[in-house]
């Protein structure tokens, strides 16, 4: 569900087409729930690991009570769930180590789990698992009161609400004057040696840009090859071959 982010503000920046939204969004949530089914399938119910009690009579009432669910409590309760899954992708995206990514990463997904919200990825394996064991629900009753309903909750947490405000935040267009206007900053500060545009050119020697974070430090290198016209992304500066 990550993809709600980035495919909204792809489409809104007009990187991508709104077909090629659609075909992203549905190949990845067929491929979620191949992954998912196959995996419950396998180690859940195949190991028999739920086939006694009391641990039979949860996965069915588990399942049972997401699919009779109100469609308007399963959509509020998506609307933050995915909202958190997707905060913990940026936070994990800004973390410049691997302690840094586990530690920011692991408090929105937490509290995404514990508060019991509504994600239809992690449906796919609660659902299905239920089914297996005998939940008195059909899968067509998920589909219809669950799935859908919970996909469309997610969007709008994850995509309207986290991936707007990072595309309302910062410059996702190409922006030549912009960046070109960051780079003769920078070498005017003297913090890096970042090469020269061509006069009347609008393109830039091979170089290598500095990733800043908010308080202005410097992160990360970012190589631009030879005559490749600087591009906005976020924070970043990078060339059309990159933000492909």
């Amino acid at each position: 569900t990550g993809n709600s982010m980035y495919m909204l503000i792809g489409f809104w920046a007009r990187r991508v087409t709104f077909g090629g939204l659609l075909y992203n969004w549905s190949m990845v949530l067929l491929s979620n729930f191949c992954g998912c089914a196959l995996t419950v399938y396998l180690f859940g119910y195949l190991s028999k690991t739920f086939e006694k009690e009391p641990w039979l009579s949860y996965v069915q009432a588990a399942a049972e009570h997401k699919v009779h669910e109100d469609a308007s409590v399963i959509f509020v309760r998506a609307i933050p769930a995915n909202a958190l899954v997707c905060t913990c992708i940026l936070f994990g995206l800004s973390a410049r180590d691997m302690w840094g990514k586990m530690v920011s990463m692991w408090f929105p997904v937490t509290v995404f789990a514990v508060a019991g919200y509504e994600h239809a990825i992690a449906n796919m394996t609660y659902v299905p698992l239920g089914l297996m064991y005998g939940a008195d629900c059909t899968f067509g009753e998920w589909v219809s009161k669950n799935l859908l309903v919970a996909i469309a909750g997610n969007i709008v947490g994850g995509g309207f609400i986290v991936g707007g405000a990072e595309f309302f935040l910062f410059e996702w267009k190409s922006n030549q004057a912009a960046a070109l206007h960051i780079v003769e900053q920078q070498a005017r500060a003297g913090q890096e040696a970042l090469g020269q545009p061509q006069a009347g050119g609008g393109v830039i020697p091979s170089a290598s840009f500095v990733r800043r974070n908010c308080s202005g430090s410097a992160l990360e290198y970012t190589s631009v090859a030879a005559g490749a016209a600087p591009v906005m992304y976020g924070n970043r500066i990078i060339t059309d071959d990159h933000y492909a």
